[in-house]
């Protein structure tokens, strides 16, 4: 089944050579326009001009998308696109499309596919208070439905949400790679089988989900359907409610892999009462089944409730670091408190010092890479797998959020206790692939730009005043241990910070 459905996403793809270009600044809605030196003024007129069922691919340009602009609401995409921001423009991570919507009672993107739906959202920002800022339902039968959604940051009520109340003989994949999601009600709500068997197979990679009344990620399935999720290498922190919902009514089937993540301040601290509230926490309705979890490689770290029914022959465990004593003799478990860069500025790079680093096992780690894109299991990072989401390389920069023109931006380094540390700064130009007037910190080093000395756990920072310049897309700048003898970079120790 997998192979059919990445021949399928491939085969989509590769057919997908109609290129529509979107500028909601200097572009105009007119038949026959959308190419890139002629294109469209808003996305809304865009997909009108390309066949519903697709395929396409709209290539948008850095801007506001907003009803200001001519943006109107939902906007229905064919069953076949790709809409990102233009990658000529925009580096992975800055999104420099952004849709600015209004809290109102509607969807931003709404799919609908009637035949084999293939749909794409890459490098967007997406913000304002919609109901919901992705949202899926199948339409059609014995086909395949795919949606991925990349390097994205969307801000809605809720997310991405998904339903999916038809028989499929191939499930829907719904994969969310390299995102950060902040929810109202949910970051990802995926519900199957209302009415019918249906079947969702959920993959996040590298991701961050916020926030969510009912919580990061929520599985609901009925009347029979199934829902596999698998999370990797992702941060879950709700506040509200829980971590991962697992629902089940009539027969519906949830299971979870929940692998190298933090699940980190999670529970209603506030209300209580007859609430419930876990990081991991399921649902039975009438005629509800049990749903399976398997949790390996991760961290769980103040919440309210680690796992409700963690205990339960359901639950499988491996090799996490837990807070609730009861789930500290399952499965190679241990008690204990991660140690991180900031954890109070959620900075959740890993400390030298951090309980975390080398307590994993390298046969329940299937993603070769860790939240930064570095590698899980190399020489440079021990001898087996960090514990959560981030591998720790002694000497790498941290960088958490994008950084903003005329901020002054924190950097961390990771070197050891007590060990001087310095930053260089160069003088090249960003390359054409990087973006248009960028600055480059690289290239000639002239001299030491920051300086200072890491503290008892092993993380050095400084702070760096980003210039104020509205074209600037990005930074590169390298760490070195003083007394280290060239070459400067050493191993990972060179970041590059998006500026948006």
């Amino acid at each position: 089944m997998r192979a059919l459905l990445l021949a399928l996403s491939l085969g989509v793809s590769a057919a997908a050579s109609a290129q529509t270009y979107v500028d909601p600044v200097n572009g105009i809605d007119k038949v026959g326009g959308g190419s890139s030196t002629a294109p469209f003024k808003t996305l809304t007129f865009a997909v009108t001009q390309v066949p519903a069922a697709g395929p396409a691919t709209f290539y948008l340009r850095p801007g506001a998308y907003s009803p200001s602009s001519g943006e109107v609401w939902p906007i229905s995409l064919p069953d076949a696109c790709t809409v990102e921001s233009d990658p000529a423009l925009a580096v992975q991570g800055a999104r420099l499309a952004q849709f600015q919507t209004t809290p109102i009672n509607q969807t931003l993107f709404e799919i609908r596919p009637r035949g084999a739906g293939n749909v794409t959202l890459r490098n967007l920002r997406i913000t304002g208070n919609m109901v919901q800022g992705v949202h899926v339902a199948p339409r059609a039968t014995a086909t395949v439905c795919v949606l991925l959604v990349e390097d994205c940051l969307i801000a809605q009520q809720n997310c991405v949400e998904v339903d999916h109340n038809v028989t499929l003989q191939a499930p829907m994949l719904l994969t969310v790679r390299r995102c950060r999601l902040t929810g109202v009600v949910s970051c990802i709500n995926v519900h199957a089988g209302a009415t019918s068997r249906a079947s969702v197979n959920l993959h996040v990679e590298r991701s961050t989900l916020v926030d969510g009344i009912v919580g990061n990620v929520v599985l609901d399935a009925a009347a029979q359907s199934t829902i596999r999720a698998t999370i990797r290498a992702s941060y879950l922190r709700s506040p509200v409610r829980f971590g991962v919902l697992a629902a089940s009514a009539s027969g519906g089937v949830v299971s979870t892999r929940i692998e190298h993540c933090l699940l980190y301040d999670i529970g209603n601290r506030v209300i209580g009462g007859g609430i419930t509230n876990g990081a991991i926490f399921d649902q039975l309705a009438t005629g509800g089944v049990a749903p399976t979890h398997r949790i390996v490689n991760s961290v769980f770290l103040k919440n309210k409730t680690d796992a409700a029914l963690g205990t339960g022959a359901n639950y499988s465990w491996g090799n996490n670091l837990v807070q609730q004593a009861n789930l500290g003799t399952l499965g190679g478990n241990k008690v204990g408190v991660q140690t991180y860069a900031d954890r109070g500025g959620n900075d959740f790079h890993l400390a030298p010092t951090s309980l975390g680093i080398d307590g994993g096992l390298a046969a329940d780690t299937t993603l070769g890479d860790d939240y930064d894109a570095e590698p899980r299991l190399s020489v440079h990072a021990g001898k087996a797998p960090d514990l959560g989401p981030d591998e720790l390389f002694l000497g790498a920069t941290f960088s958490n959020d994008a950084a903003r023109p005329g901020d002054t931006y924190t950097l961390r380094t990771s070197w050891g206790p007590s060990v001087p540390f310095a930053l260089f700064l160069g003088t090249a130009r960003v390359p054409q692939s990087f973006g248009p007037g960028g600055i480059h910190l690289a290239g000639s080093i002239f001299g030491l730009g920051l300086a200072g000395v890491c503290g008892a756990t092993g993380i050095g920072e400084v702070n760096l005043p980003v210039p104020n310049d509205p074209k600037l897309v990005g930074l590169e700048f390298y760490w070195q241990a003083v007394g280290t003898t060239p070459p400067f970079l050493g191993a990972n120790a060179k970041r590059t910070l998006v500026v948006q």
